[in-house]
């Protein structure tokens, strides 16, 4: 029996190929690279971003413009809901990613 293994962490990603044969297990193959659900997360956050943007715009709104440039806390407050809406995908094939607060109001 051969069975591939994955082990998605935070900054790393690592493969391995392992077979079974009378209770030995032997590791055929394995590999790893620096990616990793933070990296997927930072992703989804991009594509966010992009739809945001696409979706603001068809209404008239040219403000949202540099959303790339939102400050520090608003960019992690939507890669904690991008992390959330991934993690609820390892049980659901869909999710709606619920966006906070992007930019500061206009009185801020």
């Amino acid at each position: 029996r051969q069975v591939l293994v994955f082990d998605i962490g935070a900054t790393h990603l690592d493969c391995a190929l392992v077979v079974e044969d009378d209770g030995v297990f032997e590791v055929r193959w394995a590999a790893g690279e620096r990616i990793g659900g933070a990296d997927v997360d930072a992703c989804l956050a991009w594509l966010c971003l992009e739809q945001v943007k696409l979706q603001t715009s068809e209404r008239g709104f040219h403000d949202l413009e540099d959303l790339e440039r939102m400050d520090h806390d608003a960019w992690h407050r939507l890669l904690g809901a991008c992390e959330k809406a991934k993690r609820t995908l390892t049980g659901a094939d869909s999710v709606k990613v619920q966006l906070p607060r992007l930019l500061p109001s206009a009185g801020a």
